[in-house]
């Protein structure tokens, strides 16, 4: 997230698939647990990305404003990333751990929510539902967690850096150069 709110989304990209390859190389889980990962990560990137291209592209006739461009960013990064992870999940929890890796995490996922909620499910199709609600769930978390920091780390740091440099972040002159823009129609 910092690479992507200071350099763009090319830079984004670059740090997961480095940060993919690590996972891989040191990761106990790998090669599922990074390509998930990466999985989670990209589909958020993309979705700030295409956010970011909605407000310049599509409103043109709002006044505007950095609340808006964020707000896109978020919303699209949220919406790509637990429709991602859902397909991800779906996948991983009734083909690819049962079929690759003999898991059956279906199991896990039930005693875990029955001892963690007390509920019952009334068979398998009940049991997947609620999965995949609670991981859309956490996946919402997790990328607050994740983007709200990286964020409030950046700003400090490019005007930090400002008196030495013309560095700015890509959010910052994205939004600009996206406010001057709308705000010419």
């Amino acid at each position: 997230m910092i690479a992507f709110f200071l350099f763009g989304p090319v830079a984004a990209f670059i740090a997961e698939f480095v940060h993919w390859l690590f996972l891989n190389v040191t990761g106990s889980d790998a090669p599922l647990g990074p390509a998930i990962k990466i999985a989670a990560v990209l589909s958020t990137l993309f979705g700030f990305w295409l956010g970011s291209w909605v407000y310049a592209h599509v409103g043109r006739g709002l006044r505007g404003n950095s609340f808006l461009s964020l707000s896109l960013m978020f919303g699209f990064g949220i919406l790509f990333r637990v429709v991602a992870m859902t397909v991800v999940n779906y996948a991983v929890l009734l083909y690819v751990g049962p079929v690759l890796f003999g898991a059956n995490y279906m199991a896990y996922a039930k005693v875990v929510l029955q001892q963690t909620t007390g509920w019952q499910f009334s068979g398998d199709a009940d049991l997947l539902f609620w999965v995949l609600v609670f991981t859309a769930v956490y996946n919402i978390i997790n990328l607050i967690v994740a983007a709200i920091p990286a964020g409030l780390i950046v700003s400090p740091l490019t005007n930090s850096f400002r008196h030495i440099t013309s560095v700015d972040s890509w959010l910052s002159r994205s939004v600009r150069a996206k406010s001057a823009s709308l705000a010419k129609v």
